[in-house]
């Protein structure tokens, strides 16, 4: 038989196990994993990075998070979600009124910045920004963690850069 590397003939299923374990070892063990099927983890890391609360959509029935960071309000929706549980998606979301937005103020922020997306709502100026994450197979907190930092960052940019324009 003949060898496949200076492991022998077991060498590629060898590696595949060493990279397995090393994969798994990086992302934590299951519990430090987080999940968007279980709210009430998303909601403590929410919390720790400003006020946060938990709630139910109206509309669907599936959790919800208010929170609050800095002086805006934003909404955390879950998606994926099979009877109202066991989500699989998260998407952050926050909303202006009566801004001078432009079509061409959003097109260059989108051009400039890499998290979330951003759209006109109507000829009011009333703007939307929104940051879709996949939590299918969970992250560790830290991911997590800076997630929310990325979020936090792109409300500050996208407040600075377009929804404040022009007032």
């Amino acid at each position: 038989m003949a060898t496949l590397s200076r492991f022998g003939t077991f060498g590629v299923p060898l590696i595949a196990l060493v990279l397995t374990q090393s994969a798994a070892a990086a992302q934590g063990s299951p519990s430090d994993v987080i999940s968007a099927a279980h709210p009430a983890q998303i909601l403590a890391v929410a919390a720790s990075l400003g006020r946060a609360a938990l709630g139910t959509n109206s509309t669907t029935g599936d959790p919800e998070i208010t929170g609050q960071i800095g002086s805006k309000a934003y909404s955390l929706y879950f998606y994926g979600c099979k009877n109202n549980k066991n989500c699989t998606d998260i998407q952050f979301n926050a909303a202006w009124t009566h801004t001078q937005a432009t079509a061409a103020s959003l097109n260059q922020w989108h051009k400039d910045s890499h998290h979330g997306r951003a759209f006109l709502v109507n000829k009011d100026g009333d703007l939307v920004l929104q940051m879709p994450v996949n939590l299918a197979y969970g992250v560790t907190q830290a991911n997590l963690i800076t997630t929310f930092n990325d979020w936090i960052l792109a409300v500050q940019d996208f407040e600075t850069k377009v929804a404040q324009q022009a007032k």
